[in-house]
């Protein structure tokens, strides 16, 4: 996978990296990002959570995680991140 707008990682938990603040996803998802909306991909043939916090546009419904079936996708639009005290 190459560009800017997609990332990938070995790790199959979908966590946030401290480095990055970008997701770990599996290897098999494919994610990009224009904005405040991503397109998660799932090219496995397995079923994937992916935790994101937003609304599925799709479904027009908020989300902390996302099934992607396999060959299945969504798009997401991000919720504004939460401050720190």
């Amino acid at each position: 996978m190459t560009g800017a707008g997609r990332w990938a990682a070995c790790s199959p938990a979908p966590t946030t990296t401290r480095s990055s603040g970008r997701p770990t996803l599996p290897l098999c998802v494919e994610a990009a990002r224009r904005g405040e909306q991503v397109t998660l991909i799932n090219h496995g043939a397995d079923p994937v959570t992916i935790t994101v916090r937003g609304t599925d546009l799709l479904a027009h419904t908020d989300v902390g995680e996302i099934v992607l079936r396999p060959d299945g996708f969504a798009f997401v639009r991000l919720s504004p991140p939460e401050e720190s005290p």
